[in-house]
Parts: C-alpha cells; structure tokens; sequence
C-alpha cells in the first residue's frame, strides 16, 4: 500500500498498525432509507442568465495548457456520484451507506462536487460549463447521506462518522487515487493551531 493518502511526499513514516483494516466497502451496521432521494432539476428562471462567462473567474483555458487532468484518478469521498454522460469516466469506488456500489447519489451532493471537478464540456455546445479537470478518472466512495439512518435506531436519520471517512481514505488509496476529495465540515475554535501546523508542514513537503 502507498502513503495513506495516495499522495508522493508524505512527510514521516506510517504507522500500518494504526491503519483500518483492508476491506470490501460496507456499512458498519444495517442501514435503511428514511427520506426521499433528492431529484435535481434546472431551474427554469436561470435559463436567460449568460453562461458565457461563468469560468472567467478560473481561467481554465489557461490551466488547461498545462493540464486537463488526464491519467490522474480523483477519489470523491461523498454522498455517492450518480452516473452522468458528461462524467463518462465514473469508477464505482464502494459504498459505506447503503448496499451499493458508490454510483449512486439520494442526496445529490457527491455528483454535483465530481461535476465541478470533472465534468466534459457539453459536445453539442448547449452551454459552458466545464469541470476542473475534464480527462480525469472519478472514484465515487459514498461515506454519507442524510437520507438513510441505522435499522436499530428509528429516530437517527444520517450515516456517516470519523471510522467510515477513514475506511474511505483508506479505500481510495487502495484503489490507486491520486486525489483525494472530501467535502465535509469540521467545527473547532478558531485558535486551533493543529490544521495551520498540518498545512505548513504540507507546503514545505510540496506534497499538495
């Protein structure tokens, strides 16, 4: 297995013993769905708002010529990435929600952050919109929802914690991630220093 991460530059040895064990993605305890799967839909008052300019703000075709993101394989740790025919590259990654292979998305969260990261330009030129790095690979690990809960506990809707994230992480080096995504929140006070050391100590390693 390489760095926890999948990231080259890991500064200081991995304690192996500390790491989750290898397994197929699975939840930890029986689930069920509790809530209606979200459906997105366009919203019919942004069909006169300008797209033309929507990526000025990135630069992208900038970017581009020096990357497109081809050969690196992006690991969405989320609510699942639903298949798409503008992510045509989409890699089932497993699932910690439900009994699913990770190409599956109830809250409409995961699919919407693997659009920004990796969407293809429409072919037909219907608008603008383009991901990141739009010759990508997506790993989808959904790690989490808000519309299944566990079977034991009638009143607990949402699956999700630190074990599972972790297992996750794990998952997606395993599968050979280059990239890691995680879109999650993380409260602690305002003075914490922990996560400006981890960021300093990150720069100098030029590991991001």
């Amino acid at each position: 297995m390489r760095g926890i991460t999948g990231l080259r530059g890991l500064a200081g040895p991995i304690d192996h013993s500390r790491l989750p064990d290898a397994a197929p993605p699975a939840p930890p305890r029986p689930t069920v769905q509790r809530e209606l799967c979200t459906v997105p839909a366009a919203d019919p008052r942004l069909g006169s708002v300008d797209k033309s300019n929507q990526l000025a703000g990135l630069d992208l075709p900038q970017a581009w010529k020096l990357t497109r993101g081809s050969g690196q394989r992006v690991a969405v740790i989320d609510t699942g990435v639903s298949p798409h025919h503008r992510l045509p590259d989409l890699v089932a990654g497993g699932d910690y929600v439900f009994t699913g292979d990770g190409a599956q998305d109830c809250d409409g969260h995961g699919t919407i952050v693997a659009g920004i990261i990796a969407a293809r330009p429409d072919p037909n030129g219907r608008d603008q919109f383009s991901g990141v790095a739009p010759e990508s690979t997506v790993i989808s690990i959904r790690q989490s929802s808000i519309k299944y809960g566990p079977v034991a506990d009638r009143s607990s809707i949402g699956v999700g914690d630190v074990d599972t994230m972790a297992r996750a992480v794990r998952t997606a080096a395993d599968l050979g991630a280059s990239v890691i995504n995680i879109s999650s929140v993380a409260c602690m006070p305002a003075g914490t220093p922990l996560d400006d050391r981890a960021l300093g100590r990150r720069w100098l390693t030029r590991s991001t």
